[in-house]
């Protein structure tokens, strides 16, 4: 059977080929990007059984029996996937199998109905510890064993059950453990690869959000936005920046700038064709820009709306490059989480132009959230983490995609208990990836889960108990507590941290923002108290009323 390895060989590196650039194509990487979920779980699985039965289709007879990698799909699956994922991927291509008959098909079935199932369990205790290819060659080869002792104890006579087993063992082992590792090596690539991406673009944008929150608070002005532009010039490979308001140019830095200068009328078709449609949109082509000066370097250009939040447009914000074809999806997704940003900040600063009311406070509170400390030392962190311990690093980008998750695309003024306390574990479980055994945190409730309560309400009370109750060389424990009684909520935070004299205490910006909040929701019905003593911790506890009857007034 010498020959029939080295055909499965050749055909494993055909089915390896086509998964490759499976890998590449928009709709996968879409789906692997998902958070983790039991749709992305399916998926998965369906992507798994489909090559698994590839993987018999591309197998070879043999007395009824076929030497396949049909579990090559469902292990992979399994693994990035978790149990969801197993079943699914072994139920189709076990079914499949089962279908096309032969001598081996019952015992086939079960095998790979096992190995799905097994990898599944594996994936779900272990995670992504499972996750790399030394492991990955030592099981594979264990569970094809498993799966071929199904033939050995089920087909009939027991001498062609013996026959097909020592026939088709080695091959089988082989090639498996071969097409598996090669998988998980690509999947790791492809991850990797997204984890740079995010971690580039992340980056570039606080950098930038740091550097220019000043600046648009002022507004969006000629002078604020060329200000603004130069400042993502600077940070990033772009070769001009332009903001508009409807009208005109607000500023324009880069190439083109002799011809689309600051205060002159918008020239190019595509951003017309922006502000009237409020959508974002990719130029490929110098003819889709549409600038009617001939010999403009501009090539290729993703354009966004500037909204406020009624979803009326007041501009766009524009990335030129100076070649066609030249706009990846990096920087379509640069280019919309910085425009989001600066229309958040553009309609704080219409607001706190407007009124000091309830909503400007809202509103700088989900600012506040941006917090550019945090997130450059959890980049840094993260960094660091990339070079010396990969699954670390993997747990810390999946804690601070949740965190960001959360406060990016929450609209609501009040959410459920249940939301903020899973905010708050995620936070702390992030912390935990940063400080280690340095660090330690429990979360308790006995209050309805559904109860409403502010957005954000109880992060800046747990950011600080983190930020400044840290000793060094002593572990730092952070307790946070949710007691109700009918009518009332009572949240506290509790650490064994630095502490200080209350006495001598100077509130923050967040302390004083958080009680002002308090005022405007509840008035005199919530209560805010802090104890603390000098290397003995400090306890903050919030009271308020919660009746889900409180509304803000968003309009």
């Amino acid at each position: 059977m010498h020959s029939a390895v080295f055909v499965l060989f050749e055909r494993a590196s055909i089915m390896l080929v086509a998964m490759y650039l499976a890998f590449q194509f928009q709709i996968t990487k879409r789906i692997l990007k998902r958070p983790t979920s039991l749709s992305r779980s399916l998926w998965i699985g369906v992507l798994g059984g489909i090559l698994g039965i590839l993987g018999t289709y591309l197998g070879i007879h043999y007395k009824g029996a076929i030497l396949n990698y049909r579990d090559t799909g469902v292990i992979v699956s399994a693994m990035i996937g978790g149990l969801p994922a197993g079943l699914t991927s072994a139920g189709i291509a076990a079914l499949h199998r089962l279908l096309l008959g032969g001598t081996t098909a019952v015992p086939c079935f079960l095998g790979t109905l096992t190995v799905g199932t097994v990898t599944g369990l594996l994936s779900r205790k272990y995670e992504r510890r499972i996750f790399n290819v030394p492991f990955a060659i030592g099981y594979t080869a264990v569970i094809e064993i498993v799966h071929l002792s199904f033939v050995y104890f089920i087909v009939q006579p027991h001498s062609l059950a013996v026959d097909i087993t020592k026939t088709v063992m080695f091959p089988m082992v082989l090639t498996n453990t071969f097409s598996v590792s090669m998988l998980i090596a690509i999947f790791s690539g492809t991850e990797r690869s997204f984890e740079r991406i995010t971690a580039t673009t992340t980056s570039s944008l606080f950098k930038i959000v740091k550097d220019t929150m000043d600046i648009i608070d002022n507004g969006l002005s000629v002078k604020t936005s060329k200000l603004l532009s130069q400042k993502i010039k600077e940070c990033t490979d772009f070769d001009a920046i332009s903001i508009t308001n409807k009208n005109i140019v607000l500023a324009h830095v880069g190439a083109g700038e002799d011809h689309h200068v600051s205060g002159a009328k918008i020239m190019t078709r595509a951003t017309k064709e922006t502000l009237l449609r409020g959508k974002g949109r990719v130029i490929s082509k110098k003819s889709g820009i549409g600038c009617p000066r001939v010999n403009c370097p501009l090539a290729s250009a993703v354009i966004v709306p500037l909204k406020f939040l009624d979803g009326v447009v007041f501009g766009t914000i524009k990335f030129y490059r100076t070649k066609e074809y030249a706009i990846s999806k990096s920087d379509l997704e640069f280019a919309r989480g910085l425009a989001q940003i600066i229309s958040i900040e553009a309609n704080l600063s219409r607001v706190l132009k407007d009124s000091k009311t309830l909503y400007d406070i809202k509103y700088r509170a989900l600012l506040s959230k941006f917090s550019p400390h945090f997130l450059f030392n959890a980049l840094n962190a993260i960094s660091y983490l990339i070079k010396n311990d990969q699954e670390k690093a993997r747990g810390m980008v999946l804690e601070l995609s949740d965190l960001l998750r959360y406060t990016i695309k929450n609209e609501k003024d009040m959410v459920s208990l249940k939301k903020e306390l899973e905010f708050v574990e995620h936070y702390f479980k992030f912390m935990k990836y940063r400080y280690d055994d340095e660090f330690d945190y429990e979360v308790s409730s006995d209050a309805p889960e559904n109860l409403l309560i502010p957005f954000f309400l109880f992060h800046p009370i747990v950011e600080n108990s983190v930020k400044h109750a840290k000793i060094p060389s002593k572990k730092l424990k952070v307790n946070v507590k949710c007691t109700y009684k009918p009518g009332t909520l009572v949240f506290s935070v509790k650490d064994n941290g630095r502490g200080f004299k209350t006495s001598k205490m100077r509130e923050g910006v967040g302390t004083k923002l958080l009680k002002e909040r308090l005022k405007n929701l509840y008035g005199d019905a919530a209560k805010y108290c802090i104890h603390s003593n000098i290397y003995k911790g400090t306890n903050v506890k919030v009271e308020i009323p919660v009746n889900n009857t409180v509304k803000v007034d968003a309009s």
